[in-house]
């Protein structure tokens, strides 16, 4: 499970002036327009784990679900709190609660789990648990960081405890009757190459009790600013290779199960 120490920094992280930036680069950027295209139309009820800044949880709300949000991070739980509509209010219940301990005896009719299983040390108990939240037949979009070959001070700065290939993330599903239905990877060719900088970036970063500490050399905010545009535009369409930086799978729970 998610530990404690591990929540805590997950919910200074998403507090920070880091995070903030990461929801600004192009891997978000990109991950984003594919998730969001993914998402059912209509439907009853949904389960947002790891809500982050509510995104999808609104633009859930807004299809009309009812929808139970929930994350590791107090912040992330007050941002998504006041992001919902105020007519929209009654539709959402947000609360802090790693999903391991979350206690739900209804069934969700669609599950969105983006860049959470990777903070989680237990992630095959994590996956029974939301294999038993989510109706037969019915869907679970799932966005995990791709390639341990990948891993980084990044991935340490991030609170990560892996990375996955497509096999690791397959047989984790399927072994807890979910069925793949679609995959994209995504960020081949420059996102994989912006993502090699940044890890020789971080690795001349000194680490202390309070994290990374900023290079003081680096590239200016004018050029990260055209490089995230420009990586933007000629990655987002590129999602079937096995050299992305990111894995998005949308896979259905077996009717038998």
């Amino acid at each position: 499970m998610c530990s404690k120490s591990n929540m805590n920094n997950i919910d200074k992280w998403q507090g920070s002036r880091g995070f903030l930036q990461s929801i600004s680069n192009p891997t978000f950027f990109i991950r984003n327009s594919i998730m969001e295209k993914k998402l059912p139309l209509t439907g009853d009820n949904a389960l947002d784990i790891g809500c982050g800044l509510g995104l999808y949880t609104v633009e859930l709300i807004k299809r009309g679900f009812l929808v139970d949000a929930i994350d590791v991070s107090k912040h992330a739980v007050e941002v998504t709190r006041a992001k919902i509509p105020v007519h929209l209010k009654n539709n959402a219940n947000i609360s802090v609660c790693p999903v391991e301990n979350f206690e739900e005896k209804k069934r969700y009719d669609f599950i969105i789990c983006s860049e959470v299983l990777e903070h989680i040390e237990n992630d095959e108990t994590a996956i029974a648990k939301i294999s038993t939240l989510l109706n037969p037949g019915k869907n679970l979009l799932i966005s995990v960081p791709f390639d341990p070959k990948l891993w980084s001070n990044v991935d340490v700065y991030s609170n990560h405890y892996r990375r996955y290939s497509k096999e690791s993330l397959r047989s984790m599903l399927e072994n807890n009757g979910l069925e793949i239905k679609e995959e994209f990877c995504y960020g081949f060719p420059l996102l994989r190459l912006w993502w090699s900088l940044k890890a020789r970036k971080f690795q001349k970063r000194k680490y202390s009790s309070k994290g990374y500490t900023k290079n003081k050399r680096g590239i200016t905010k004018l050029l990260v600013s055209i490089g995230n545009h420009f990586l933007r535009l000629t990655d987002m369409f590129c999602f079937t290779t096995n050299f992305g930086v990111g894995l998005i799978v949308l896979a259905q729970k077996k009717e038998n199960i």
